[in-house]
C-alpha cells in the first residue's frame, strides 16, 4: 500500500478498550479486532484525530524517544481493513462508511429486558409448584426409554434436542445483538456431528464490567460448538 506520509490516513470507525497492559481496537461492522501497546494505540489515535502519518510519527518520537515504521505500521492497519481504501487522485473512500443494520437488537433487548427476567422467573416457579404438587408429572427413569428400543429412544433424544439447541445458542446470539454486537448463530456439520456454533468476537471490545447478561458472559472470540450423536465438545476461535 502506498502511503502518503503528508496526508490524514482516511479510517474506518473503530472501537477501543484499554486492558492495561495493552488495547483492544476493532471494527464492530466486520468484527476484526487487534491487540496494540499502549504506544501504538496511542500513535493510531493520532492518525484517528486526522494528523498526517508524518506528524504522527514526529510525535511518536518525541513522546516515547524512538524512531517508528509508520509505512509499516499504516500498512499493517490497511491488512486488517482499518483504512478506506481510497479512489485515485481523490479522498473519498470507494464505499460508504455506514454500517450495515445491526438485525435483532430490539428483540435481544425485549428477550433480557427486566419484564423478561420476572416472566422467566415466573414461569421456573409454575414448574417447580407442578412438581412437587403433581407426583405423577416428576420424572422418572423409566420416561428416558420409550418406543421399545434403545436405539430409537436415543435418536429421537438427539434429534428432538436440536431445536432446543438452536434455542439456547439463538439467546446467546440475541443477548449479543442487544449489546449492538454482530452476533450469529449457525449450523453445520463435522463427520456425523450436527454443530450448533454462536459468535461472539465482538465481546473484546466490550469494558470489563459492563452490564452483561450471563448468556454474554464468555471470553473474546469464544464459541460453544454442540456436537450431537455421541458427544458434546466446546471450542473457541484463535485470534
Amino acid at each position: 500500500m502506498a502511503v502518503d506520509l503528508d496526508q490524514p490516513v482516511r479510517l474506518w470507525p473503530l472501537t477501543s478498550l484499554d486492558q492495561g497492559d495493552s488495547v483492544t481496537v476493532g471494527r464492530p461492522d466486520i468484527d476484526v479486532y487487534i491487540s496494540l501497546p499502549p504506544d501504538g494505540a496511542a500513535l493510531l489515535g493520532r492518525l484517528r484525530d486526522g494528523d498526517s502519518p508524518a506528524t504522527a510519527a514526529t510525535w511518536y518520537a518525541r513522546e516515547f524517544g524512538d524512531p517508528v515504521d509508520i509505512e509499516a505500521f499504516v500498512a499493517a492497519l490497511a491488512d486488517v481493513d482499518f483504512v478506506m481504501p481510497q479512489t485515485s487522485g481523490t479522498t473519498q473512500p470507494e464505499r460508504a462508511t455506514t454500517p450495515r443494520p445491526l438485525r435483532g437488537q430490539r428483540l435481544g433487548a425485549a428477550l433480557f429486558s427486566p419484564a423478561a427476567w420476572l416472566a422467566y422467573a415466573g414461569i421456573a416457579a409454575t414448574g417447580a409448584w407442578v412438581l412437587l404438587t403433581e407426583p405423577t408429572l416428576r420424572p422418572g427413569p423409566n420416561q428416558l426409554h420409550f418406543g421399545g428400543s434403545i436405539t430409537l429412544t436415543y435418536l429421537l433424544i438427539t434429534v428432538g434436542l436440536i431445536p432446543f439447541l438452536l434455542a439456547h445458542e439463538g439467546f446467546h446470539s440475541l443477548a449479543g445483538r442487544r449489546l449492538g454486537l454482530r452476533s450469529s448463530t449457525s449450523v453445520s456439520h463435522r463427520f456425523v456431528f450436527v454443530v450448533i456454533e454462536t459468535r461472539l468476537d465482538g465481546l473484546v471490545s466490550l469494558p470489563r464490567r459492563a452490564p452483561t447478561a450471563p448468556t454474554e458472559r464468555r471470553s473474546g472470540r469464544d464459541e460453544r460448538r454442540h456436537l450431537w450423536w455421541a458427544s458434546r465438545l466446546p471450542g473457541c476461535v484463535a485470534d
